[in-house]
């Protein structure tokens, strides 16, 4: 019995991958759209996990193959997070889709302690506070994380929702269902998917690239007013928890907004 059932499992995920490597259907009504993956890199999902995470969030960025990219058109970008976030791949960083996906490819894996809370608190007060998403544009945060540490993350990740950001959570393994509802935008049933495993992730892909191409094809959501200051933020990340993000070239001269925010690029 044990083995039929080890079979299964492993047929169960051959076809996930089949599924993964099928042609993505490519969306073709998104226009102005701010995407970023937000990824837990913790040891907990370990480094053949972090790359079958790669392998969907390649699969699912293909589905915008025939978008115009850029500041014209739809951005792409990847946090990364285990102790501290990091932005791997910024908004500005890539106009065409093989840049982009060449980099997910590319994409190093740290190890931590994949601290959900902490990194939907990066995105409040740095990524959105300093202006990296644009006003007119849909802006949509993928979270992908195996929800070890997804206490207390509801007060910043409804600061993120609150700021017109379209939430999706992609939970694997032991990700608790409930908590993966209370961080994605509502309806929960349309913005939270779930696999037992990494390997299964393949099979998610195309149902989360036709909710991702809808979301990023509709208008800018409203940012909702908030008695936490005048610019609606109540900061709750702090700057000295990450370093510094630099372009991907080489050069010395910094991301416009690292004045005020220390962040990590690598």
């Amino acid at each position: 019995m044990k083995t039929s059932y080890a079979k299964i499992l492993a047929l169960v995920a051959i076809l996930a991958q089949c599924e993964a490597g099928a042609p993505q259907e490519a969306c073709g009504t998104a226009e102005m759209a701010d995407i970023l993956f937000l990824v837990e890199e913790s040891w907990s999902i370990g480094e053949n996990g972090f790359r079958l995470v790669k392998d969907f969030i390649y699969h699912v960025v293909q589905t915008f193959k025939n978008a115009v990219l850029g500041k014209a058109g739809v951005r792409l970008g990847v946090v990364l997070y285990g102790d501290k976030p990091r932005i791997s791949i910024d908004l500005t960083d890539y106009i065409t889709i093989e840049e982009v996906l060449v980099t997910i490819r590319d994409l190093s894996f740290k190890g931590g302690h994949g601290k959900t809370r902490d990194a939907f608190a990066f995105l409040a007060d740095v990524v959105i506070h300093a202006g990296m998403f644009r006003e007119d544009a849909a802006k949509v945060v993928i979270l992908i994380t195996d929800g070890n540490s997804l206490d207390s993350i509801d007060g910043p990740a409804g600061t993120v929702r609150d700021q017109g950001v379209t939430v999706f959570a992609v939970g694997v393994k032991n990700a608790d269902k409930k908590r993966l509802s209370k961080v994605a935008s509502d309806p929960a049933e349309e913005h939270v998917l779930h696999v037992g495993d990494f390997h299964l992730l393949g099979g998610l892909s195309a149902k989360l690239s036709r909710r991702l191409c809808f979301a990023a094809s509709e208008p800018p959501r409203p940012v909702k007013q908030t008695a936490q200051g005048p610019e609606g933020f109540e900061k709750t990340y702090r700057p000295e928890a990450t370093e510094k993000i630099y372009r991907p070239e080489g050069l010395e001269k910094a991301y416009r907004s690292e004045q005020n925010f220390g962040t990590t690029r690598a």
